[in-house]
């Protein structure tokens, strides 16, 4: 009995000792690898290393004590003949199962650690308390391990408990404006809700149909929904709406035909356009007719499409397809001719800044200082971040922002390998760009940037809190931030920020 005890307690020590070890060393490789502490924003990524440390650690000690009895009837190992064993164990355990050899030197030192615990497993004395103390640790840790995915997972249905509206949007926000003192918003759906910013009281505008909003007139572009059949949206109609004098006043209706479905909207000098696969659709006045311009050839993008007038006649185009690329183009709005717009500096793969396989545009604004130049966003979150900001002039592209990542551990290996300089550092994502005296702001996952005549300035993105189903927060003067899970359908980016001016 007595032996089994000190066999347990030495096995049971080790076990926490190396699972402990090795959530350290993730944590601190995550942190100088990515300047992101492992429990920040959600236990979710710790969870799943605590698991997998203790489960491996628990195999690799369990191994490793089998190795030591069997070396102890022949010839006892010391003290730092135990600990490489136990290292190359856990070496040689992790590479095979999931990390490879590089991955796998973080099972090292937890195997060093566990070898030494484990070292002289038959010997020693009674143990008494420290045998419960170290099974109490280990059934705390475990459930732990097992509480601490349902409580996430609580605390992120918290909002469809809440009250009847409460999520009347849904995760998936596209876009909103602001009318007056009111924040609108819509879905994919093209349901609307606008929210009383003195107290987040939401009211329904729109069932569906609603495809775009914009503060500038105000205007918004409806589209009544209509179902996919055998791989092609049908024809349809659409129409727009003026909000003047505390009222919509509503366009003609105007048809549209197969796989012509409406993308996006725009506002320039001469009333606002309407973008389609195929055809540009002008309205010079909210009676109308619609003047419609056909393109010289198809649009041929997918995914989110931003839109954005400048000068008297030139419409350029950005498509946001997540990891698939996106770029742009510009659009003669008398003649409905398109050109791609591109820069590569360099032959290799999604050589930048701005490259339609692989840069997804998500913001468009005309540059105030420069006439017939626009500034575009790039904002990717798949696996890696690439972001920044470039200002557009004809076919001359200038990367005017950029915000690198560059933590401890990315410099040190940069440093130490020409390997790893040849690729440019990992840059915030933009995802969402919104004019500003003198230029425009920025909204990435950290911070909120302000470009102004060449000077930037920074705040860090703000605690957000829940109104009524949203995650939001009125923090950053002439702003209403909240997050959408819009950019998910086109890549792993999870929750992405989007911004609305309020002035």
């Amino acid at each position: 009995m007595r032996r089994t005890g000190r066999v347990a307690l030495r096995l049971g020590v080790a076990i926490l000792v190396a699972a402990g070890l090795s959530i350290f060393l993730m944590a601190s490789y995550n942190w100088a690898m990515t300047e992101r502490f492992l429990l920040h924003p959600s236990l979710h990524g710790a969870l799943a290393s605590s698991g997998f440390a203790l489960g491996g650690c628990t195999i690799g000690s369990l191994v490793l004590l089998g190795i030591l009895a069997l070396a102890n009837r022949f010839r006892p190992l010391g003290r730092w003949a135990a600990a490489a064993l136990g290292g190359a164990l856990f070496w040689a355990l992790l590479a095979a199962l999931k990390a490879g050899s590089a991955g796998a030197l973080f099972a090292v030192p937890p195997g060093m650690a566990a070898g030494l615990i484990l070292r002289d497993p038959l010997g020693g004395r009674p143990v008494g308390l420290r045998l419960w103390i170290a099974l109490a640790c280990g059934l705390g840790l475990s459930l732990f391990l097992l509480a601490g995915p349902a409580l996430d997972e609580r605390r992120e249905r918290q909002w469809d408990r809440q009250p009847p509206n409460a999520s009347l949007l849904g995760d998936r926000v596209m876009g909103g404006a602001m009318f007056g003192s009111e924040l609108w918003l819509f879905n994919e759906d093209g349901k609307t809700v606008s929210f009383r910013l003195s107290d987040w009281r939401p009211t329904v505008r729109a069932g569906s149909g609603v495809a775009a909003l914009t503060a500038r007139g105000p205007w918004a572009l409806i589209v009544p929904p209509t179902e996919w059949r055998e791989q092609h949206w049908p024809a349809g109609r659409f129409r727009l709406a003026s909000w003047s004098g505390g009222r919509w006043l509503y366009s003609p209706w105007q048809s549209y035909g197969e796989d012509e479905r409406p993308e996006a909207l725009a506002i320039g000098p001469q009333g606002p356009v309407v973008l389609g696969p195929k055809h540009l659709y002008l309205l010079p006045s909210v009676a109308g007719p619609f003047r419609t311009v056909a393109l010289s050839r198809p649009l041929g993008v997918g995914g989110q499409i931003v839109a954005a007038i400048v000068g008297s006649g030139t419409l350029y185009v950005g498509a946001n397809a997540g990891e698939f690329g996106g770029g742009l183009q510009r659009i003669d709005l008398a003649t409905g001719a398109i050109e791609q717009v591109e820069r590569h500096d360099s032959d290799r793969l999604c050589a930048g800044p701005l490259n339609t396989q692989c840069d997804p545009v998500t913001g468009l604004v005309p540059d105030p200082e420069k006439p017939g130049c626009v500034f575009a966003s790039i904002g990717l979150a798949h696996m890696m971040w690439d972001g920044r900001v470039l200002r557009v002039c004809g076919n001359e592209v200038e990367l005017v922002f950029e915000a690198p990542v560059l933590p401890l551990g990315k410099r040190i290996e940069r440093f130490f390998s020409s390997r790893a300089r040849e690729y440019p550092p990992d840059s915030e994502p933009v995802f969402s760009l919104l004019p500003a005296p003198g230029g425009f702001r920025a909204v990435t996952p950290r911070a909120i940037y302000r470009w102004e005549r060449g000077k930037i300035s920074r705040r860090s993105f703000p605690s957000l809190e829940q109104k009524h189903g949203l995650a939001v927060s009125t923090a950053v003067d002439g702003l209403v931030l909240l997050t959408t899970d819009a950019n998910a359908a086109y890549s792993l980016s999870g929750f992405t920020p989007l911004a609305v001016a309020t002035r």
